[in-house]
């Protein structure tokens, strides 16, 4: 397909896609209207111009709404059901794009309300609800607009000459269309080494695939650390101002003493604000390690447990055997992450040193990790949302390229 002509068509579909998503917007309908160029390039030119049309319509309206870019997929479903009923003939007649409507209806409504379900809610079960009661509404709007896009498109398709109509239609093929009786021939064909075609699909797909898998998993990778990273630095904060109402030179005091020591109990409920200033924060306590246990100068009650007594001992914890030492030492030991009876957490240990440089204590704050498993399934369907339709995208080009450029 030449480069010139297949913008051109692009740029017509794009127009009437953002024109009808403008109208849209400026008058405040519950529709979308933004499929026209969609239909009407697919069912004109086919898969490759159709599903590019699709695609650009949701990455250029992403540039307004970000959430757009995660409906891709849905546009480049619509550019594949328009051409495949286009080509066998269903554009042809009023009667037989009746029969367009419901199915796109369908595909677009459902996929449509399970994209923004999921990337709203992390939650499996509750989706299938508001599911359940969202469907309605929407399958009416979906059919309103579909139908719409469908019957003004084959009304333009009719304004369209035949001749315009298969100039689209083998825009781009460096070889005459193949006879049914040689198509028949390629399929019955068992000798698939002497197929060039069929070695450059499997090619296509694989590398597709691995690209796409490789860069998924990448960015599934990246995003997982920078969460972390930036759920250290929330508990290194946290932690830092915990430090800060802890006076070194009295820990002695409090571990004698407990409640009963001179301030002990103001520092407490400080300890307690800096808690309950973050709902993911878990625990908060202050240990003195020892080479029998940890000893306890504060441990803050939480709603499930009360907190261990000042001057008790506790033994390690198995996540912190391996750093026993470093803290014994009074050194600096990296953030832990475990999951075990206490739950998914981010444990940190600061230490806190008196005016001549000795560790007296440790500030230690347990940060849930939970809402990271939250934020790590929304982002992996956001990703295969967006990634699903780029290979499409990419495969059909690689497609039409295949069957168009090459002598099978």
């Amino acid at each position: 397909m030449s480069n010139g002509k297949f913008f051109l068509i692009c740029l017509i579909g794009l127009s009437f896609n953002l024109f009808g998503y403008e109208v849209i917007k400026i008058f405040n309908l519950p529709v979308y209207m933004d499929t026209l160029g969609t239909i009407f390039i697919a069912a004109l030119g086919g898969y490759v111009p159709g599903i590019a049309v699709g695609f650009f319509t949701n990455l250029i309206k992403a540039f307004y709404d970000p959430a757009e870019m995660y409906f891709c997929t849905v546009s480049v479903a619509v550019a594949i059901i328009t051409t495949f009923f286009a080509r066998i003939g269903f554009f042809d007649k009023f009667s037989k794009i009746l029969t367009i409507i419901p199915i796109l209806t369908f595909v677009t409504g459902t996929c449509d309300l399970l994209i923004e379900i999921f990337l709203r809610m992390t939650d499996i079960i509750e989706p299938v609800r508001e599911l359940n009661l969202s469907y309605l509404d929407n399958f009416l709007y979906e059919f309103i607009d579909k139908g719409f896009a469908v019957i003004v498109a084959f009304y333009l398709l009719n304004l369209v000459s035949e001749d315009t109509k298969n100039f689209f239609r083998f825009l781009g093929q460096k070889q005459a269309p193949l006879s049914k009786k040689m198509k028949h021939a390629v399929k019955e064909s068992s000798y698939l080494s002497s197929s060039l075609r069929t070695k450059m699909l499997l090619i296509l797909t694989f590398s597709s695939l691995f690209v796409s898998f490789s860069i998924a998993l990448i960015s599934y990778l990246l995003f997982k650390d920078t969460a972390i990273d930036e759920r250290i630095k929330t508990v290194n904060g946290l932690a830092a101002v915990a430090i800060n109402e802890i006076n070194p030179h009295r820990v002695d005091d409090y571990l004698r003493l407990g409640h009963m020591a001179d301030g002990y109990k103001e520092i407490e409920e400080k300890l307690y604000a800096i808690k309950n200033s973050s709902l993911e924060v878990k625990y908060l306590y202050v240990y003195r390690i020892l080479p029998d246990g940890c000893h306890v100068v504060f441990d803050l009650n939480v709603a499930t447990m009360e907190g261990d007594k000042p001057g008790q001992i506790v033994p390690f914890d198995a996540s912190t055997l391996p750093y026993k030492d470093d803290l014994i030492a009074g050194k600096p030991i990296p953030p832990i992450i475990s999951d075990d009876e206490y739950g998914y957490l981010l444990t940190l240990y600061k230490p806190v040193y008196d005016d001549a440089g000795k560790c007296q204590c440790y500030m230690a704050i347990d940060f849930s990790m939970d809402m990271l498993i939250d934020y790590t399934r929304t982002f992996i369907i956001k990703l295969i949302a967006l990634f699903t339709g780029c290979f499409v995208f990419i495969f059909a080009i690689g497609l039409s390229f295949v069957e168009n450029n090459i002598i099978l």
